[in-house]
């Protein structure tokens, strides 16, 4: 009984030093497919775990991966891209539009007004934008 408990240890400690063996750091840019311009915000996964990170201001990001994983990158209002992670360590993505995902779109915006010793909400305004005027 010993024996079977260390065998099953011994192999998930081994298949554990495997894992980390392949696992390696890969970071790259993300940035818009049309203007080229740096993406903020991108989330980026690796879709075989749970690790997840965002691309900073200046569109970088940095996640460990293992070569053969598929790294999954999503932003609002942009196609969803995948990459397979391979012998690069530096990636760069661009994103593109994806026009069906924002047929519409709401914005919700307060103000405040001063008045004495009060804090008054002005009345709530609304108004339907169609996504053809909106400048992407």
């Amino acid at each position: 009984m010993r024996i079977k408990i260390l065998g099953i240890l011994l192999s998930g400690i081994l298949h554990m030093a495997c894992y980390g063996q392949n696992a390696k750091s890969i970071s790259g840019v993300v940035k818009d497919g049309s203007t080229t311009s740096l993406l903020e915000g991108v989330s980026v996964s690796v879709s075989s775990t749970s690790l997840q990170t965002l691309t900073d201001k200046n569109g970088e990001f940095t996640i460990t991966a293992s070569v053969g994983d598929s790294l999954t990158f999503t932003f609002v209002g942009k196609k969803t891209q995948k990459e397979i992670v391979g012998e690069k360590n530096i990636i760069e993505v661009l994103l593109y539009n994806d026009e069906s995902q924002m047929e519409e779109v709401a914005v919700v915006a307060f103000g405040k007004q001063k008045r004495p010793a009060l804090w008054v909400l002005l009345p709530l305004s609304m108004q339907k934008i169609c996504a053809s005027h909106l400048l992407i």
